[in-house]
């Protein structure tokens, strides 16, 4: 769907988003919506026409674009935003590659490679722990890390703290 979606629609469509429901722990999607752009005003327009069906959403789980969290924030009163664990490593990974560590994460027994998988593990963590743990860990000290405290900035930056 994804490639096809650039071959094949309209040149106004900029993204399909899909909308999912959990059901008996089995993900089903629900709708498939072809958005001309990746705004606010957008998202807003969206989650309006979802809200008007009546279904009663107060859990999310979602990518790390800011502006669906925003117009979330602002159409539904009462939710719980999560991001979404294959995007956000996703986000790190290509931070990774752009900072020129990929080649050095390949090296065996290195500290960084030690280091970046525990941080692609931390999403699968409950979220209460995850702070505890990045900054409790002697994986995630000063000390392991050397001159890399840049590279963790980075990824405090991405990851929601302030989440549920």
């Amino acid at each position: 769907i994804y490639m096809a979606l650039f071959n094949y629609c309209d040149k106004n469509v900029t993204q399909l988003y899909t909308v999912h429901g959990l059901k008996n722990n089995i993900y089903i999607p629900l709708m498939f919506c072809f958005l001309p752009d990746k705004t606010l005003k957008t998202y807003i327009g969206l989650l309006k026409k979802i809200n008007a069906v009546g279904i009663n959403l107060n859990k999310f789980v979602l990518d790390l674009e800011i502006s669906m969290h925003q117009a979330i924030n602002i159409i539904f009163s009462i939710t719980h935003i999560w991001g979404c664990r294959f995007h956000l490593s996703q986000a790190w990974y290509h931070k990774i590659q752009s900072l020129g560590f990929a080649q050095e994460f390949n090296f065996a027994n290195d500290e960084l490679e030690k280091w970046l998988v525990h941080i692609f593990g931390l999403p699968f963590l409950n979220p209460i722990e995850v702070l505890r743990l990045f900054y409790g860990c002697e994986i995630f000290s000063r000390s392991a890390l050397g001159g890399r405290l840049s590279e963790v900035r980075l990824i405090e930056q991405d990851w929601h703290w302030h989440r549920d």
